[in-house]
């Protein structure tokens, strides 16, 4: 029995099987999750989701976090810190029974990562198993004799990974309609770990090697994705840099396993359990009822003219002059002009862009220093460019959202006015970290051609009014 190997679960020191590996994981994440929803329910009226462990805690707590907010993740990060303890030092001694590298375990604090990494440490063999002499080894000197050539292999490996990507990638986004971490996450480093697993299964190959095989199998699900016509090159070049990245990973990790895994029949455990995770994770997370974060992004100008010259060219704004910028020319919808029907709160406005009109209720006028509205219908943010043409594929419509807005305009020295543009948003595409960043610059950009455009007409009808 195993549990004579847990002993001191806290030491870093000795070796640790498989079952005992699992079994204390799974113990533990059972403990864990019992342990914060009882107090996330009892001490904060706070629901707690087991997706958390996966993809962290989101939303509002890193965006615009209260006091109670604060309290709250402290607490949290406090009662997780014993078992983040206990799991690093479990993990440490089964990758070292393992024969896999130590530093492995920085994934231990990574999203999504986290998991599969536990699920490779679970699946690969050991001595303390048992299980070393089951088959011949992978890099034995008989099977490299009848390895495939070396192209041969490699368009093996990264081919089967890439119908397989392609496969799960349809099923997450037009199954289940969501775009979750697990496919911006752990699809692409299943498959670079998937990859590199297949292409030194019948012989060794170098690092370099492994995380190239893992890069090209993601490289082309999106070339697959985009002559299909299931999504559109401006998505594609947004997901390239987590996605190849992750791929990368997984490549290297993939490297680690083909170099040290000693039969075929370990190797085939690990890449059949990596792919069953997959599908698994994307599916939690079509279950999980987390609502999405609420992200702030905000611009400000300074112009030459008092808030009362500038109020009128913030309420309504004439037509814009068509754009320079490479993204907007590309897809990116940028505003034309905008109109508005009635005065004070309860009046609408309509601000249209080249995709479409958002709607904006007025629900704060303070002329001539504050206008806030809410955003009651919001047109696509891109037309995505495709060689089959105008193309819609679900992230066009609800995964980007504007929720309110807000101008306001701050009287400073010398008739000038600090005017500031604020959008609040949403998005339903995981992590939510990285897609902040190009909602951010993307929103920044739109803010910039509309508050230049209120400036360069607010200065030059004040110049006109000021002179004698």
């Amino acid at each position: 029995m195993f549990l004579h190997e847990l002993r001191k679960p806290w030491s870093l020191e000795g070796k640790l099987s498989r079952s005992a590996y699992f079994f204390a994981g799974a113990t533990l994440l059972t403990i864990k999750y019992a342990a914060d929803s009882a107090i996330a329910n009892a001490a904060f009226e706070r629901s707690w989701s087991f997706s958390y462990y996966w993809v962290g805690v989101q939303g509002r707590l890193f965006t615009h976090a209260t006091s109670s907010d604060r309290v709250f993740l402290t607490t949290m990060i406090l009662i997780a810190l014993p078992f983040i303890w206990l799991g690093v030092a479990l993990t440490v001694r089964r990758l070292r029974t393992a024969g896999l590298p130590l530093w492995l375990v920085a994934f231990f604090f990574a999203p999504i990562l986290n998991a599969f990494v536990f699920l490779v440490a679970t699946l690969a063999s050991s001595k303390a198993d048992g299980d070393e002499n089951i088959d011949l080894p992978c890099n034995s000197p008989d099977k490299e004799l009848s390895a495939p050539g070396t192209l041969k292999s490699a368009g093996l490996a990264v081919g089967l990974t890439a119908v397989f990507g392609t496969a799960l990638v349809a099923f997450n986004v037009y199954a289940l309609g969501i775009y979750g971490a697990g496919l911006f996450v752990g699809l692409p480093f299943s498959l670079g770990l998937i990859a590199a697993v297949l292409y030194g299964l019948q012989k060794t190959r170098s690092a370099r090697s492994g995380i190239l095989a893992g890069v090209s199998s993601v490289a082309i699900v999106g070339l697959t994705l985009f002559l299909l016509a299931f999504e559109g090159a401006i998505c594609l070049l947004m997901a390239a840099p987590i996605c190849l990245a992750c791929a990368a990973f997984g490549g290297a990790i993939g490297y680690q396993i083909q170099r040290h895994t000693r039969s075929q029949r370990q190797a085939s455990i690990i890449i059949i359990g990596i792919a069953i995770a997959v599908p698994v994770l994307m599916g939690s997370e079509y279950l999980s009822d987390e609502s999405p974060a609420l992200f702030a992004a905000q611009t400000e100008i300074v112009v030459d003219a008092p808030p009362e010259a500038v109020w009128p060219n913030v309420i309504a704004f004439s037509p814009l002059d068509p754009p320079t910028e490479w993204f907007f020319k590309a897809g990116i919808a940028f505003p034309t002009h905008a109109t508005i029907d009635g005065v004070g709160v309860g009046s609408e406005r309509r601000c249209n862009f080249s995709t479409g009109t958002f709607v904006e209720p007025i629900t704060e006028w303070r002329r001539p220093n504050l206008l806030r509205f809410d955003v009651s219908a919001s047109p696509p943010p891109m037309q995505e460019w495709s060689l089959a043409g105008d193309i819609h594929p679900p992230h066009l419509h609800g995964f980007l959202v504007s929720r309110a807005g807000e101008f306001r305009l701050i009287e400073t020295d010398q008739s000038q006015t600090k005017l500031r543009g604020t959008t609040w948003y949403h998005h339903n595409m995981q992590p939510a970290w990285y897609w902040a960043i190009w909602s951010e610059a993307i929103i920044h950009r739109i803010h910039l051609r509309v508050l230049r455009h209120i400036s360069d007409k607010s200065e030059s009808e004040y110049r006109v009014m000021d002179q004698p």
